[in-house]
C-alpha cells in the first residue's frame, strides 16, 4: 500500500503547513525566537514540496519574502494574517523590503527584527504565536509553499513537534516506521504515548529523533502523545495514525449510480457510490462516523478496482448529515456528484433570503474539511406545475437570448420570488425568450463569474436553495422563456474532488497518467486545471452532468463554455499552439457531438450552444449536427458604430447557425467603446452620450430584423458603459447594477429608457411579424457608410437604411413600390414617388420603412424626421441650365461659383442636419466669388445661393 501522509487536501490547497525544521525548507535562527528577536530566516528552495517552487530553482537574485505575523497559524502568509509589513499588498509584484539575499545553492537568507518588520504594536506582543512565510519571485508565479514558524514570549517554555505536523492523521503500512522529531528550548524529559500506553521516554535532552514502528490496535485510529516537561511548565502535541485495512470486494448492486443513491422504500438509508480509479481504499467519514475512520465504514470495491460503494443505514429522514470521502484513509474530498456541499471559507456570506436555516459548517477553520457534503434522506421532491406539461420552447431559430450574471444583476442575487422571479416581467417587455445564466454550478472563488467550478451538480446557495432555482424555471416557462446554463466542461479548479485524486501527496502536482486531468493543458487559453477529454472517466463524468441539469431542473439546454478545448489533439508546449488548435479538430467534434446527443437522449429538442471560435468547416459540421455557435459581431459592430471601418463584415448576422451578439461579457461594451474612440465631425461627436445612445438604436435596427438567433449581455438594452478591465484584480469585480438604491441611475432615465423602448419594438416588430423576418426575400447591403436591409413578403414589406458615417448623406432608396411607406419608429408618413427615391441622411439616422401602418411604439424614441432630396439640383446639367459653374468639386480649400444669368447677393453651406455652417455676403454685381471651405470636414454639403426675387438654387458638394 502506498503511504499517503498528511490531508491531501491541505497539502494542494493550503500547502503543506509546516513548521521550521520539516523537510528543511526553512530554519529561523536563534531557534526559540521571541517576538522582539532579530531573527535570521534560511530557506533551501531545493526542498521545496511545492512544484511551484520550481521556477526558483537556479536564481541568483529577484527571491522575496512575503509573510506575516499572528496568533495562531490559521491563515497562510498571503491570506488574513493580523500583521503583515507595510507596502505588502501586491503579490505579483517584487516586494523589496523582503529582498532575499542568495547564499549559494539555492539557499536564501534575510535577518529582521520580528516586531519592527511587521509593525507589531508592543501592546499586541504578547498574542503573536506564528509567522508564515514564504519565497516568490517578483511576479508571483513562482513559490514556495507556506511555511509556518512559532514564536515565543520571553521566559516561555519552548517545544516544537517538528515531524509530523502536529493533528496530523496519517496512514501507514503495518511495520512502517514513523518520525517523531521534538526540539525543546531547555532540558526536558519527553515521553511519548501511543493510545495512552508509554511507548518510550527520553530524559534531559534539547532533542529528540524516534522512529515509532506503525503496529495493529484496538482501533483503527491510533492515537500518538508527545509530552514535553522541564519540570514546572509541560506541553503536549498530538497525532494519529491509521493502518488502512483491505478494502472488501463486492460488485455495484444493479441500478445504482455515482453519488447518493436513496432507497425509495426505506428513508433511514442510502447507497453511496464512488469512482476513484487506481486507488485502494475509500472510506465514508462524516457526522454519522464522529468524523473519524472506521472500519464500519469502509466502502466496497469492485473487482475491476474502478468504484466504490456502501450502503448507509440508521439515518433520520430529514436530517441534514455532513460526510466527506477519505481515499487511501487521508485524501478527503466530498462527493464529486453531490447537489449541495458546504464550503467554508465562502458560505458564511450567504444571506438568510437567499438560503434560510443553511446547516452549519462545523470545522470552519480546518482546510482539510473545507468542503464537505450534505446528506438527507427523505427529502420531498419537487412539485411541477402543470405549465410544465404545455411549455414549448422557442424554436432555437428564434432566440433572443439575455445572458446575466446572478452575482451583478440584482441586488439579492436571488433565484426565487422576491429576485428573479419577480424579475421576469422586465424581460418579457424587452421581448427577451431565453435567459443564458453564466454559470451557477458552486463555484470556489469570491468575487467570480463562476467559471471557476468545483461542485458540478450542486446549484450556487448564493443565488438560493435548489427548489429556488426550480421555481425560477418553471416561472420562466410560464412566461414562454427558456431557461439556459453556460457550464464549463474544459476546467475545473483545485477543489474539485477529482483533482484532489489527480495530484502528487508531496508536491501537490498533477501526476503524469492520471485518469482525469492533464498535467500541462493541451490547449492555449486555458484557466483552472485541464480535463482530459479522452478519459472513459471524463466521458462518463461529463455525460452525467450534461444529462443531470436537464432532467432534474428542467433547464432548456446549454452554452457551453471554451468547447475548443474538448481535445487532446493540441501536443504542443508552451501552452500549446494556437494555429493548431484553431485547425479542424475531429476528434473535438466527436467530444462535442457525444455531449450533444446524451442531452438529446433526455430532451431532443433542447439547445447545445458553444463558444468554439474554431476552424470554419468544423464550425460548420458542428451547426449541421444541430448546435449553435457563438457568433461573435462586437468587432465589426463597434468599428461601424465608432466610424472608424465601415466595410468589416457583418457576415455572420446572415448564418443561422450562429448567435450574434455585439456584446458579452467578454468584451467591453459598446456604447463606453463610442465614447471613448468614436469619431466626430464639426456638428456631429460619437463620443455625445446621446449620440451614442441613438447610435446604439441604430445598430439594433440591423441587428434584431435579420433572421437567426441573437444575444444581448446584461444591461446592453440600457447603454451600459463602465470600463471592463481585461486582467484581474477588477475583470470579475461586482459592477454597479443600473438600478437599486446604490445603484447608477439608468433605470429613471429618460434617455435611456428610450434605448430599451426602441431595442424592444424592434424585437416585437421581429416578433409579431416572424413570418416576414424568417421567410422574406431579404436584400442585404451592409458595405460602406451607408447600409440597407430589404425584406420583402406577402405580408408586409419592409426597408431599413441607415447612415454610419459622422457627416451626412445623401442615400438612393430601394423601395420595393412607389406609394405611402410609414415610419415604424415615429409613426410619420412618407409619400414615395420613385423606388430609387434619393433620401437625406444625417449622421447617425436610420429608420424602419413598412408598407403597413403599424402602431407607434413610443413617443420621441429617435430624433430623425424623414428628408427627400427634393428640392436640390442632382446633376451638371441642371447647373449649366441655370447658368452656373461650380468648380472644383470635391473642393479642398475654396468653391469657386460663376453665375452668368442672376446676380445672387447670400451664399450659404448647410449641414445634411440642417446645420448652418457659413453665411456669406456677395457684393451686388458680382458673377464669380469663392467661398472658404477649409475648415470643413469631409463630407457632404448643401451650398444654397440666394437672390433678389429669385428662388434658392441648392446643389451638393462633396469634400
Amino acid at each position: 500500500m502506498n503511504k499517503k501522509i498528511y490531508s491531501y487536501y491541505s497539502l494542494i490547497f493550503v500547502s503543506l503547513f509546516t513548521f521550521s525544521l520539516r523537510a528543511q525548507v526553512v530554519s529561523v535562527t536563534p531557534r526559540f525566537p521571541i517576538v522582539t528577536d532579530e531573527i535570521t530566516l534560511t530557506f533551501d528552495v531545493s526542498q521545496s514540496n511545492d512544484g511551484r517552487a520550481q521556477g526558483l530553482l537556479g536564481l541568483e537574485e529577484g527571491v522575496f519574502l512575503w509573510s506575516g505575523a499572528g496568533e495562531n497559524a490559521g491563515s497562510g502568509p498571503t491570506g488574513a494574517f493580523e500583521f503583515a509589513p507595510e507596502g505588502q499588498t501586491d503579490f505579483n509584484s517584487p516586494f523589496t523590503p523582503g529582498t532575499m539575499t542568495s547564499v549559494g545553492e539555492d539557499l536564501w537568507e534575510i535577518t529582521l527584527t520580528i516586531n519592527e518588520y511587521y509593525n507589531i504594536p508592543e501592546e499586541d506582543q504578547s498574542r503573536i504565536g506564528f509567522l508564515g512565510v514564504l519565497l516568490k519571485n517578483g511576479d508571483g508565479s513562482a513559490q514556495t509553499e507556506d511555511l509556518f514558524l512559532p514564536v515565543f514570549q520571553a521566559d516561555e517554555y519552548g517545544v516544537i513537534l517538528t515531524s509530523p505536523v502536529p493533528g496530523a492523521s496519517l496512514t501507514v503500512d503495518e511495520g512502517e516506521q514513523i518520525n517523531i522529531a521534538v526540539l525543546t528550548s531547555e532540558s526536558s524529559d519527553v515521553e511519548i504515548f501511543v493510545d495512552d500506553v508509554l511507548e518510550e521516554t527520553f530524559e534531559g535532552v534539547t532533542e529528540v529523533d524516534f522512529n515509532l514502528m506503525a503496529a495493529l490496535g484496538d482501533e483503527l485510529i491510533r492515537r500518538v502523545r508527545v509530552v514535553a516537561t522541564n519540570g514546572e511548565d509541560e506541553v503536549i502535541e498530538t497525532f494519529t495514525y491509521a493502518i488502512i485495512p483491505e478494502s472488501p470486494i463486492a460488485e455495484l448492486p444493479s441500478g445504482l449510480q455515482n453519488g447518493q443513491n436513496f432507497d425509495p422504500e426505506d428513508d433511514t438509508r442510502v447507497t453511496l457510490v464512488l469512482t476513484a480509479p487506481e486507488n485502494e481504499a475509500v472510506f465514508v467519514v462524516g457526522s454519522f462516523t464522529e468524523w473519524e475512520l472506521s472500519e464500519e465504514f469502509i466502502m466496497n470495491r469492485t473487482s475491476d478496482g474502478n468504484q466504490y460503494w456502501l450502503e448507509v443505514t440508521g439515518l433520520e429522514p430529514g436530517v441534514e448529515y455532513l460526510y466527506q470521502y477519505w481515499v487511501n484513509g487521508a485524501v478527503q474530498i466530498s462527493d464529486p456528484y453531490a447537489d449541495k456541499v458546504l464550503n467554508s471559507t465562502r458560505d458564511g456570506e450567504i444571506p438568510e433570503l437567499n438560503y434560510p436555516n443553511l446547516i452549519e459548517h462545523p470545522f470552519p477553520n480546518d482546510d482539510g474539511f473545507r468542503v464537505l457534503t450534505v446528506l438527507e434522506t427523505g427529502r420531498e421532491p419537487f412539485q411541477w406545475a402543470e405549465t410544465e406539461d404545455t411549455y414549448v420552447r422557442p424554436d432555437k431559430e428564434d432566440l433572443i437570448i439575455y445572458e446575466l450574471y446572478m452575482g451583478d444583476f440584482l441586488g439579492n442575487h436571488y433565484f426565487g420570488q422576491e429576485g428573479m422571479i419577480d424579475t421576469l416581467s422586465y424581460f418579457k417587455r424587452l421581448g427577451i425568450n431565453a435567459i443564458e445564466l453564466m454559470p451557477i454550478t458552486d463555484h470556489e472563488f469570491d468575487p467570480g463569474w463562476g467559471y471557476d467550478p468545483f461542485a458540478m451538480f450542486a446549484p450556487e446557495k448564493y443565488y438560493g436553495t435548489r427548489e429556488n432555482l426550480k421555481e425560477f424555471i418553471q416561472a420562466a416557462h410560464a412566461m414562454g422563456i427558456a431557461v439556459v446554463q453556460d457550464i464549463v466542461f474544459n476546467h475545473q479548479t483545485g477543489l474539485n474532488p477529482y483533482n484532489i485524486l489527480s495530484r502528487d501527496p508531496l508536491t501537490g502536482q498533477i501526476e503524469e497518467g492520471n485518469p482525469y486531468f492533464n498535467p500541462v493543458a493541451r490547449h492555449p487559453f486555458n484557466v483552472f486545471e485541464d480535463m482530459n477529454h479522452d478519459s472513459p472517466f471524463v466521458r462518463e463524468y461529463l455525460d452525467s452532468i450534461a444529462q443531470y441539469w436537464i432532467a432534474e431542473y428542467h433547464f432548456d439546454g446549454y452554452r457551453f463554455d471554451l468547447s475548443k478545448g474538448f481535445t487532446q489533439n493540441n501536443d504542443a508546449t508552451d501552452f500549446g499552439d494556437q494555429g493548431q488548435w484553431d485547425d479542424f479538430d475531429q476528434s473535438r467534434i466527436d467530444n462535442i457531438t457525444r455531449i450533444a446527443n446524451k442531452i438529446w437522449d433526455v430532451d431532443p429538442t433542447a439547445y447545445v450552444i458553444l463558444e468554439h471560435f474554431a476552424a470554419g468547416d468544423e464550425e460548420r459540421v458542428l451547426g449541421e449536427l444541430g448546435m449553435l455557435l457563438w457568433g461573435g459581431l462586437h468587432s465589426p459592430f463597434v468599428n461601424n458604430l465608432n466610424g472608424t471601418n465601415f466595410n468589416v463584415s457583418l457576415d455572420r448576422l446572415t448564418d443561422s447557425i450562429y448567435v450574434g451578439y455585439m456584446e458579452t461579457h467578454d468584451e467591453q461594451r459598446i456604447i463606453y467603446e463610442m465614447l471613448q474612440e468614436g469619431e466626430s465631425s464639426a456638428v456631429y461627436n460619437i463620443r455625445d452620450l446621446n449620440t451614442a445612445l441613438d447610435r446604439s438604436k441604430m445598430a439594433a435596427a440591423f441587428f434584431f430584423p435579420i433572421s437567426g438567433p441573437k444575444m444581448l449581455w446584461q444591461w446592453q438594452e440600457y447603454g451600459y458603459d463602465l470600463f471592463l478591465p481585461f486582467d484581474n484584480p477588477g475583470r470579475t469585480d461586482p459592477k454597479p447594477r443600473i438600478w437599486g438604491q446604490d445603484g447608477l441611475g439608468y433605470f429613471g432615465d429618460p434617455d435611456r429608457a428610450k434605448l430599451f423602448d426602441t431595442y424592444a419594438a424592434i424585437i416585437k416588430l421581429t416578433q409579431e411579424f416572424d413570418e416576414v423576418f424568417d421567410d422574406g426575400n431579404v436584400t442585404l447591403d451592409l458595405a460602406g457608410n451607408l447600409k440597407s436591409i430589404r425584406i420583402d413578403h406577402e405580408t408586409m414589406n419592409v426597408n431599413i437604411m441607415g447612415n454610419f458615417d459622422v457627416t451626412g448623406q445623401f442615400f438612393e432608396s430601394n423601395f420595393v413600390s412607389t406609394g405611402t411607406w410609414y415610419d415604424f419608429l415615429t409613426g410619420d408618413s412618407i409619400n414615395v414617388t420613385s423606388v430609387s427615391e434619393t433620401m437625406i441622411l444625417a449622421p447617425g439616422e436610420f429608420h424602419i420603412f413598412t408598407n403597413q401602418r403599424l402602431e407607434a411604439p413610443g413617443v420621441d424614441l429617435v430624433p430623425f424626421e424623414v428628408e427627400f432630396d427634393d428640392n436640390t439640383v442632382t446633376s451638371n446639367e441642371d447647373l449649366i441650365e441655370a447658368g452656373i459653374s461650380v468648380y472644383p468639386n470635391p473642393v479642398i480649400d475654396f468653391l469657386t461659383i460663376r453665375s452668368e444669368a442672376i446676380n445672387y447677393n447670400n451664399a450659404k453651406i448647410i449641414s445634411l442636419t440642417g446645420a448652418e455652417l457659413l453665411n456669406i455676403e456677395i457684393p451686388s454685381g458680382q458673377s464669380e466669388f469663392n467661398i472658404p471651405t477649409s475648415s470643413l470636414n469631409t463630407g457632404i454639403y448643401i451650398v444654397e445661393l440666394y437672390g433678389v426675387e429669385q428662388p434658392p438654387v441648392r446643389f451638393r458638394v462633396v469634400k
